[in-house]
């Protein structure tokens, strides 16, 4: 598709980079210049529809700028995969106790600091529940967090009478 901003026969003008081929350009260098390309694309071609335009700049555009646009875009691809999966991972070596889905997998130590769940001991597990009773008064009924609190507090503590270090771990492990 022919605009009036293209002469017939001639491709819409893109930028060529003034940086040899065998130089390496830095990223925001490749950047800067493939806005150049998109900018000087556009005006040159206005009225061109967005998919053929593109079309045109990966066609026309300077083979190393193209191979330097997609390293990076290549890269910026695996970095977020990356990313993404060891957020997953991360999401799912938490903590999951059966029927204590919403216990967070640390909660907070004497002074504040955290403890993680699995260590806690019935007296950590019975602070935190009455914290969490302080702090949802209002919501306490229905509260997911309330009530596996309790329900893991009362699990807990037949052998917290016979054991006082007893863990959830412990206790997990021995209903289990």
């Amino acid at each position: 598709m022919q605009t009036d901003s293209t002469r017939e026969g001639q491709p819409p003008e893109v930028l060529q980079p003034s940086h040899s081929p065998s130089a390496k350009i830095g990223r925001s260098e490749v950047l800067a210049q493939v806005q150049k390309a998109v900018v000087k694309s556009v005006d040159a071609n206005p009225k061109m529809p967005a998919l053929q335009l593109i079309e045109v700049i990966i066609t026309e555009a300077d083979t190393a700028l193209t191979a330097s646009l997609d390293d990076i875009l290549r890269r910026d691809f695996y970095a977020h995969a990356v990313r993404a999966e060891r957020r997953s991972r991360a999401a799912n070596a938490q903590l999951r106790l059966p029927g204590f889905e919403h216990l967070p997998r640390t909660i907070p130590g004497p002074k504040g600091e955290p403890v993680p769940l699995i260590e806690a001991s019935y007296t950590r597990v019975r602070a935190y529940f009455r914290s969490l009773m302080v702090a949802h008064r209002n919501r306490r009924i229905n509260d997911p967090k309330i009530k596996e609190a309790k329900a893991l507090m009362e699990k807990m503590e037949k052998r917290f009478r016979k054991d006082k270090g007893v863990t959830v771990g412990q206790v997990v492990r021995l209903s289990a």
